[in-house]
């Protein structure tokens, strides 16, 4: 999955056009402008929240930026609030891909010739934006927003299965049978592997022996699991994830991941996807979106060590508590009743909310989850649903509502 995803001359996220309707898949972003101007409004509702208390000043920091398109409405969303983007001191964007990073350049509207790791150009606005490889390179020590919008689900995941054994990885080998026309083949490894002894539970136990609950919460989560179950397990994303909460933990802001998957554990879910459509996996490695549901237990599990996280809530739950209805007819207004602009603003709110079963719906798929310092209040959109909390909620909501108008 690594070496598929960010290998330098052959890996998926290095070349080509992979967004949008030309492309493999479609983001949230890149549907309707709706989504990133709610989540700038989340992220203004945290810095409203310090309520003069210590340097108001931060930075905006975003992990996969894709195309650039949702720090491209964070930003115009933000001169909304003057006060707001006047603290705003750079904007960071973690992206490991050259072509990604020269066309989120283009994006935000400061194209130059080379835009390698390290590289910090400014927006006409006088914003600097600055370019790093890994979360690592990020300034610390400044209140900072985070966003993680489909970026979990491109990181690798093992995959285990539970045997008489023990835990075992399935693995990717070749495949010299010449009726296997991808000449890969997955198989199930005979002893215990480096990733299954680090990862998984009771290595020397039988799989009876795996009934009884060890004292890690960690490991608790996969007591019942029977002989013959698999699981998706990625320690990129547990260290990506507790890296973002120690940073919010020690100097403040918070965080937003945005993403499909399950809130427990994930048993088979790694897929292919390729000009919308799913495909095997070991047909065309490197030229396709090689993907796997995220685990938000995991990653809530992950960021508790050092911060507060809350959710996750569907996609639809926090739109809708973050007010993109209210959003939708306010926009409405600026065009024509029967105008295309009108047709696309509401087919966008669809898609983005649309909590059908069938494939595609985005307001069920997608979960949001967000991390905050410990003991501060529960952030908008993850309110428990009890009246009084709503309704303070949705009062708040009026007030940035307002600068918006």
């Amino acid at each position: 999955m690594r070496q598929c995803a960010g290998h330098p001359e052959f890996g998926y996220y290095m070349n080509g056009e992979i967004f949008g309707e030309k492309g493999d898949f479609t983001t949230s972003p890149e549907i309707s402008q709706l989504f990133g101007e709610l989540v700038t409004l989340w992220f203004v509702s945290r810095w409203q929240g310090f309520d003069g208390a210590g340097d108001p000043t931060f930075q905006f920091v975003e992990l996969g930026p894709g195309r650039g398109t949702l720090m491209q409405d964070i930003l115009r969303t933000s001169k909304m609030f003057p006060i707001f983007v006047g603290c705003l001191r750079g904007v960071h964007l973690v992206e490991t891909s050259p072509s990604l990073r020269k066309r989120q350049a283009e994006t935000l509207g400061v194209t130059a010739d080379d835009v390698s790791v390290g590289t910090t150009l400014k927006t006409d606005d006088g914003i600097e934006v600055t370019w790093h490889e890994t979360l690592d390179t990020v300034p610390r020590g400044k209140t900072s927003w985070y966003i993680a919008h489909e970026l979990f689900d491109a990181l690798p995941v093992h995959k285990f299965q539970l045997t008489n054994n023990g835990w075992r990885e399935l693995l990717v080998d070749i495949d010299n049978d010449n009726k296997n026309p991808h000449h890969f083949r997955f198989y199930l490894s005979r002893e215990p592997t480096a990733a299954s002894l680090a990862l998984m539970p009771l290595q020397s136990a039988t799989a009876s022996d795996l009934t009884n609950p060890t004292s890690s919460a960690y490991f608790d989560r996969y007591a019942k699991l029977q002989v013959g179950d698999t699981v998706e397990v990625s320690p990129d994303a547990t260290a990506i994830m507790e890296a973002l909460a120690q940073r919010i933990g020690g100097d403040g802001g918070a965080g937003l991941v945005v993403d499909y998957g399950k809130d427990h554990l994930v048993p088979a879910s790694l897929r292919a996807v390729r000009k919308h459509q799913f495909g095997d996996i070991l047909e065309s490695p490197g030229l396709c979106d090689v993907t796997a549901d995220v685990d938000f237990s995991l990653l809530r599990m992950a960021a508790e060590r050092h911060a507060q996280p809350h959710g996750p809530v569907s996609q639809a739950q926090f739109l809708h508590r973050m007010g993109i209805q209210t959003r939708v007819e306010m926009l409405k207004k600026s065009y024509p009743p029967d105008s295309d602009a009108v047709r696309d603003l509401v087919s966008g709110y669809k898609r983005l909310v649309d909590e059908g079963e069938a494939v595609g719906g985005m307001g069920r798929l997608y979960k949001v989850l967000s991390i905050v310092k410990r003991k501060h209040q529960v952030p908008y959109g993850f309110e428990e649903e009890q009246p009084s909390t709503l309704a303070k909620s949705n009062k708040s909501k009026k007030v940035v509502k307002n600068e918006v108008d």
